[in-house]
């Protein structure tokens, strides 16, 4: 021989044909790996269909609900101006009629006292009487 030992070459052999089996496992791997991707193509493409149709539905609902915030912004700022402008003119006619408004009430409150004023000299009884 060369000088090799034998159990050299014996795990040289073991080696070489388990490499060559492992080999061959790892291509048929690959081979159904590759098998799958390829069944799989079709409805990864499907599922890409199906997320960009439901990126379009949002974008337009996105679109939407802009416009219905802003429209109802825009009739939320009406009604605040509204409601200013009634504020406005209710606070000008209460300042116009408050004189007046001031004057009736001080009025009744003096006819009011004026009521109460007589109905309690009727009810106190009178020196001509006690005699």
């Amino acid at each position: 021989m060369n000088g090799m030992p034998t159990y050299w070459i014996v795990f040289s052999t073991i080696f070489f044909a388990m490499n060559t089996l492992l080999f061959i496992a790892m291509a048929v791997m690959l081979f159904k790996l590759g098998k799958t991707v390829q069944e799989l193509k079709p409805k990864v493409e499907s599922l890409i269909d199906k997320v960009e149709g439901v990126t379009v539905k949002v974008d337009g609902l996105t679109t939407t609900l802009h416009h219905t915030v802003q429209s109802i912004g825009s009739k939320a700022e009406g009604v605040a101006g509204s409601a200013s402008a009634l504020a406005s003119t209710t606070t000008r006619v209460f300042e116009k009629y408050a004189p007046i408004i001031a004057a009736v009430s001080t009025g009744l409150k003096i006819i009011a006292a004026l009521k109460e004023a007589r109905a309690a000299r009727k009810s106190l009884p009178t020196q001509e009487q006690d005699h």
